[in-house]
């Protein structure tokens, strides 16, 4: 027995077989409710007019932009 076979044998001796878990209810109805129910906050929209601001100014930055994207 090599030892790539004698560690998986003594893990399963150590840890018991899981059981696969289902959620108690369906989450995605809760999840695209929550999702479309917020706004942006005003740093955002503050960023984002800075970062088209720059971007029309100096346009050469859109290569520097996406680069870090």
């Amino acid at each position: 027995m090599n030892d790539d076979a004698r560690l998986e044998q003594m893990l399963r001796a150590a840890l018991p077989p899981m059981e696969p878990a289902a959620p108690s209810r369906d989450v995605w109805q809760s999840i695209v409710a929550r999702g479309g129910s917020r706004r942006p906050g005003w740093i955002d929209v503050a960023i984002g007019a800075m970062t088209i601001l720059a971007l029309l100014r100096f346009p050469g930055w859109l290569w520097l932009l996406a680069y870090h994207l």
